[in-house]
C-alpha cells in the first residue's frame, strides 16, 4: 500500500478513535449527570421524611407528657377515691329512697304536697293513662318518673315477651308525651321475683330482666315493705310500724303504693327516717338497683 494511503487511513482511524472516544465521554458524563440527579432527589426526599419523622417524633412525644400528666391525675384521683371508700366505709352514708307505685290518683296531689314540705325528692313508677296533669306535677317538681305499666294487667303483659314490651312502650309514650322525659327506670308489676307469671309464660321474668337490660332499662326492686299492697287494710300507724320493722339496711328502697294509708303515714314515715339520720334520693340511672332473685 503506498505510504501516503496508510497515512491517510491512519488519520480516519484516529478521528474516528477521537469520535469514539469524544461519544464515550459524552454518554458516560450524561449517565454520571442523571444518576447525580437520581441520588439529589433521592437525598431531598430523604430529607422531607426526616422532616416528618422530626415532627413525628415531636408530637408523639408532646402526646407521651400528656399521658404522663394523666396518669398522675389518675393516680392522684385513685388515691383521692381510695381514701373516701376508706371513709365511706368507716361511715357508711344512711340513704332511703320512697318509691311510689300505680300512680297517678287522687291522692297523687297530697303526697307531693308532704314530700315538699320536709324537701325530699322520691320516685314514682307510674301506670296507665289517667291524671296526665298529676304525671306533669310528679315531674316538674323534680322526683323520678320510673314506668310501671300501661295496663297492670299480669295476664296480659306476661302472657309473652311481645306483650310485655307492647305495653312497656305505651306507659313510656304517655311519659313522654306528658312531661318530655325518656324514662329508662323501670319496675315489674309484682317485682322481678314474682311467681303469678308462671301461670301465663314459663320462664317469662328470666327472659324479660335480661332483655330490658339489653334495651337499655334498669329495673328496681325494693328491700322494704310498707305492707300498703297486701291487702289487709292496715291503718296508718300501722304502716309505719311495718316500715320500721322491715329493714334497718343502710340502704333502703322502700316499697309503697298511693294509697289513703299511705298518704296519711308519709309525714310519719318521713320523720322516722330522719330520726335514724338517713339521706332522701330520688332513684336516677346511677343508682345501684336493688334486684330480687328471679323465681320464673
Amino acid at each position: 500500500m503506498p505510504r501516503k494511503t496508510k497515512k491517510s487511513l491512519l488519520n480516519n482511524l484516529s478521528v474516528v478513535f477521537l469520535f469514539i472516544t469524544a461519544l464515550l465521554m459524552t454518554t458516560a458524563t450524561l449517565f454520571f449527570a442523571v444518576q447525580l440527579n437520581l441520588v439529589k432527589k433521592d437525598l431531598k426526599a430523604l430529607e422531607s421524611e426526616n422532616q416528618l419523622l422530626a415532627a413525628d417524633l415531636e408530637e408523639t412525644q408532646t402526646i407521651l407528657e400528656e399521658i404522663q400528666g394523666k396518669l398522675v391525675l389518675a393516680e392522684g384521683r385513685a388515691s383521692s377515691a381510695e381514701a373516701e371508700l376508706e371513709k365511706a366505709k368507716a361511715n357508711p352514708k344512711k340513704v332511703v329512697y320512697l318509691t311510689f307505685d300505680d300512680g297517678p290518683s287522687p291522692l297523687t296531689p297530697k303526697i307531693l304536697s308532704t314530700l315538699k314540705k320536709y324537701n325530699v325528692k322520691a320516685t314514682f313508677f307510674v301506670v296507665g293513662n289517667s291524671y296526665p296533669e298529676y304525671l306533669k306535677q310528679i315531674a316538674d317538681d323534680g322526683h323520678t318518673i320510673g314506668l310501671h305499666s300501661y295496663t297492670h294487667d299480669y295476664k296480659k303483659i306476661y302472657s309473652s315477651e311481645e306483650a310485655y314490651f307492647t305495653d312497656l312502650q305505651q306507659i313510656s309514650n304517655f311519659v313522654k308525651e306528658t312531661t318530655g322525659i325518656d324514662s329508662r327506670i323501670i319496675r315489674f308489676p309484682g317485682g322481678s321475683s314474682n311467681t303469678v307469671s308462671r301461670k301465663y309464660k314459663k320462664g317469662i321474668m328470666t327472659t324479660l330482666t335480661n332483655q330490658v337490660k339489653q334495651q337499655g332499662y334498669v329495673y328496681h326492686d325494693w328491700n322494704a315493705d310498707s305492707g300498703d299492697a297486701s291487702g289487709k287494710n292496715y291503718s296508718p300507724e300501722q304502716l309505719l310500724q311495718n316500715v320500721k320493722n322491715t329493714s334497718s339496711s343502710p340502704v333502703i328502697n322502700l316499697l309503697m303504693h298511693e294509697k289513703q294509708a299511705t298518704s296519711d303515714a308519709l309525714s310519719s314515715i318521713i320523720e322516722y327516717y330522719i330520726s335514724k339520720g338517713y339521706e332522701f334520693r330520688p332513684i336516677t340511672l346511677d343508682t345501684i338497683p336493688v334486684q330480687h332473685t328471679v323465681n320464673n
